[in-house]
């Protein structure tokens, strides 16, 4: 499904980019000078954002954040308990961080899934979804990160806009938290037929797999170094320190760059050796792939007059892609 949606936004993106180009046919010279140059203005922004996936991945495959689901066991083990536990913690984890947020709504599907007979998997696995929702009122949100990054595409037409007026306002804290406490309860209405509930076999559900490398005794000076905990703790406290200075300068005044640090080091602790943090990393950065070629081309898409005309020929193709979906349980 995951592959499906990515594949219908690189179809939509395509499509927006011909629609420009049609709509624009008068000026084909200077439309195609406004996407060439373009293209790269959002190199920075892209990389936050593919590090805002990496370090919530690679949070979330620590081992501590892996023990959540077992150590957070279900007092009464039915399917119900179980959607609304999968459905909370990855809202909760979403805001957060939604990379974050992703793997640990997954984990926690994959031990309901495990551990409670007769859980609808597909449905587990859309409850680790919904939580989704949540993201973009909470840490990770990019829109109120960006706008209080200094230096940010868009900084030049309205400054820079605190998160104490986006993220931390009493409006978006209402919607966040009424999302928390609600959607869980929604998934009631999702549950199939007992005759359509489609389990998985919990033998299937295999560990991920742990990072931490065993040395042999011969393993070389510069291997055991990388292996041991002594880098991870000093960076560790030398990034703690220049978040409690920039904290005590700044206020609580969190940007994209600031998330992203809290995250690494976070992530670099729990992981306790600098190879181990890599290794997740490594595995985290296969998510990045569709931002690192979709951002080129978001930026390249000039706002024109033809924006107007375009959007109504967007709306349809839009309409069109979405009318192609999976065929539904009934």
């Amino acid at each position: 499904m995951a592959s499906r949606s990515t594949d219908l936004c690189h179809v939509a993106d395509i499509a927006n980019i011909r629609d420009r180009a049609l709509v624009n046919t008068t000026n084909a010279d200077q439309h195609g000078e406004n996407v060439g140059d373009g293209f790269w203005n959002l190199l920075a922004f892209g990389m936050q954002m593919a590090l805002i996936i990496v370090t919530g991945h690679a949070l979330a495959s620590s081992a501590p954040v892996k023990s959540l689901p077992a150590y957070c066991r279900l007092r009464r083990k039915d399917a119900r308990t179980g959607r609304h536990a999968v459905t909370f913690f990855g809202s909760v984890a979403c805001v957060i961080n939604w990379g974050f947020g992703l793997v640990v709504g997954a984990m926690f599907a994959r031990e309901v899934a495990r551990r409670v007979p007769g859980s609808d998997y597909p449905l587990l696995i859309a409850c680790a979804y919904i939580g989704f929702l949540t993201w973009g009122g909470g840490f990770s949100g990019s829109m109120p990160l960006l706008a209080a990054t200094p230096g940010n595409p868009v900084e030049h037409i309205a400054g820079l806009i605190p998160v104490g007026d986006t993220l931390f306002s009493g409006f978006n804290i209402f919607i966040t938290v009424a999302l928390i406490v609600v959607m869980p309860f929604i998934t009631r209405m999702m549950m199939p037929k007992p005759s359509d509930v489609v389990s998985i076999d919990p033998k299937l559900l295999m560990e991920e797999a742990d990072f931490q490398k065993q040395l042999p005794k011969d393993a070389p000076p510069s291997e055991r170094l990388e292996e041991s905990r002594i880098l991870t703790l000093i960076i560790g406290a030398l990034g703690i320190a220049y978040l409690a200075m920039y904290f005590s300068e700044h206020g609580f005044n969190i940007t994209i760059n600031t998330v992203n640090l809290m995250f690494m080091i976070a992530g670099l602790l729990l992981h306790k050796t600098p190879m181990a943090y890599m290794r997740a990393i490594s595995a985290a950065a296969r998510s990045t792939a569709g931002i690192l070629v979709q951002f080129p081309f978001y930026a390249g898409i000039p706002t024109d007059d033809g924006a107007l005309r375009s959007g109504r020929t967007h709306y349809r193709n839009s309409s069109s892609m979405l009318r192609t979906k999976t065929p539904s349980r009934s």
